[in-house]
C-alpha cells in the first residue's frame, strides 16, 4: 500500500486517517495471527471523518482495547510487537502519525503493568513520541517513574532522553497538566541537569521548552537554574537553551532574564518612522515593516526587539500574539533600521477575522510606537 502515511485531506485531524488505520490493522495481525483485522478497521474508521486529531487518536485506541486482549500483559506485547513493523525515524520530531494510537493505548493500560509499560514506552518513543502517554505514569507513581528517568538521561536513543525532559514538561501543549514539580522540585531540575549539555538539539530543545514552562509558574525557579548554568559553563550550547527557556520572561521584559539573555533591561530606545505595506492586506497574504531603533543616552545596549499583532478592538491586547523579531546591539548616534515581513495566517487554534489590526513594536518587552493596518476576507 502506498502513501500510507499521507493525510487524506488539508486538515490537521486528517493526520489519523483510514489508510493509517488499515496499515495499523496489518502490523497487528503479523504480531498476533488471531487479530480480528475487519473488526478493527470497521471500529476505528466509523464515526472518524466527525473528530478533530486527538479524539480520532483515542477513537482509534477504543477499537483497540475492543479487540486485543482483555489482559494488559498480553495486549501490550501485541502492540510492542507490531509497532516493530513501522519504520523508526531518525529524524528530529517526524514521526508517523498513524502509529500515535499505539502509544496511547500503552500509555492508558499500562497503568497496570507499570514495569512493563514503562519498558513499552521507552520502545516505541522513537516510532511516535511517548510524552502524552508517560504522564499517567509520572502522575500515577512519581518516585517509580523517577527511576526510569534518570536511566533514560544516558540512553543511547536521542527520542528516549528527550522524553524524559518532554515527558515531565509542566505544561505540555495538548498534554495534562503535570504538577509533579511542585512535590519533587529538585528531582526534576536534576533531570534537566544531565541534559541541558545532550549532544542533540533535538534534546536540548526540549530542556528549553521545559524551562520556559516553569517560568510560566516559577519564574524564579526558572532563572535559578539558568543563571548556574551559565556560571558553572557558558558554553554555546547552554546559552542557547537559556535564551530559549527564558523566551516568555524576556518578552514580558522581566529584568533579571534579559541580563541573563546578554540585553540591557534599562536601556532607553525610541522607535522611529514604523511602516507597514499594504494597509489593506487578505487573509493568506503578508505585510512588511519597517522601523528604525535608537538609543537616547547610553553609548551601547543590547536589546530585545518583538512584534505584537492583534485586532484594534475595545479590547486591544487581549486578543494579540507576540512574535519574536530579534536581539540587536544599538550603537550610540546611530539608528538601526529593522524590516520583517509577516504572513496574515488563518490557523487552526487561533481564528482570524477580518476587521482592523494594529501592529506595535516591542523592546525589552515594552509596547512603542504602532500603527494600523486592515484585514480582508479572501
Amino acid at each position: 500500500m502506498t502513501d500510507e502515511n499521507k493525510p487524506t485531506g488539508s486538515a490537521f485531524k486528517d493526520l489519523i486517517h483510514r489508510n493509517g488505520i488499515i496499515r495499523l490493522a496489518e502490523a497487528f495481525k503479523r504480531a498476533d495471527p488471531h487479530f480480528a483485522v475487519e473488526p478493527f478497521v470497521v471500529a476505528a474508521c466509523t464515526g472518524l471523518a466527525d473528530l478533530e486529531l486527538k479524539a480520532r487518536v483515542w477513537h482509534v485506541v477504543s477499537a483497540m482495547e475492543a479487540v486485543l486482549p482483555p489482559d494488559p500483559r498480553t495486549a501490550i506485547e501485541i502492540v510492542r510487537t507490531a509497532a516493530r513493523h513501522f519504520e523508526r525515524h531518525s529524524e528530529e520530531g517526524s514521526f508517523p502519525a498513524n502509529a500515535w494510537p499505539l502509544v496511547e493505548f500503552v500509555g492508558k493500560i499500562g497503568l497496570a503493568e507499570f514495569d512493563l509499560g514503562m519498558a513499552a514506552l521507552c520502545d516505541m518513543t522513537s516510532l511516535f513520541s511517548a510524552e502524552f502517554a508517560i504522564r499517567g505514569f509520572i502522575a500515577q507513581n512519581p518516585e517509580r517513574a523517577f527511576t526510569y528517568l534518570r536511566r533514560w538521561t544516558t540512553h543511547d536513543d536521542h527520542h528516549v532522553r528527550r522524553l524524559v525532559s518532554e515527558g515531565t514538561r509542566p505544561r505540555l501543549p495538548w498534554g495534562s497538566r503535570l504538577r509533579v514539580f511542585d512535590e519533587f522540585p529538585d528531582t526534576v531540575v536534576a533531570l534537566l541537569d544531565s541534559l541541558v549539555d545532550d549532544q542533540s538539539e533535538y534534546v536540548r530543545r526540549s530542556v528549553s521548552n521545559h524551562i520556559n514552562d516553569l517560568s510560566k509558574d516559577y519564574p524564579d525557579v526558572a532563572l535559578d537554574v539558568c543563571s548556574r548554568w551559565i556560571r558553572e559553563q557558558p558554553s554555546q550550547n547552554r546559552l542557547w537553551v537559556v535564551r530559549r527557556g527564558l523566551r516568555t520572561l524576556v518578552k514580558k521584559g522581566n529584568a533579571r532574564a534579559l541580563t541573563l539573555v546578554g540585553c540591557h533591561a534599562d536601556a532607553a530606545v525610541d522607535v522611529l518612522d514604523l511602516v507597514i505595506k499594504p494597509q489593506q492586506v487578505v487573509i493568506g497574504e503578508i505585510i512588511t515593516f519597517r522601523f528604525g531603533l535608537k538609543l537616547r543616552h547610553a553609548d551601547s545596549a543590547t536589546v530585545a526587539v518583538d512584534y505584537r499583532i492583534g485586532p484594534d478592538d475595545s479590547k486591544r491586547g487581549a486578543h494579540s500574539r507576540l512574535f519574536r523579531l530579534k536581539t540587536v546591539p544599538l550603537a550610540a548616534d546611530t539608528t538601526l533600521e529593522l524590516e520583517k515581513s509577516h504572513r496574515i495566517r488563518q490557523v487552526t487554534t487561533r481564528k482570524t477575522d477580518p476587521g482592523p489590526y494594529f501592529l506595535s513594536i516591542v523592546v525589552n518587552g515594552v509596547d512603542q510606537q504602532s500603527t494600523k493596518f486592515q484585514v480582508l476576507e479572501n
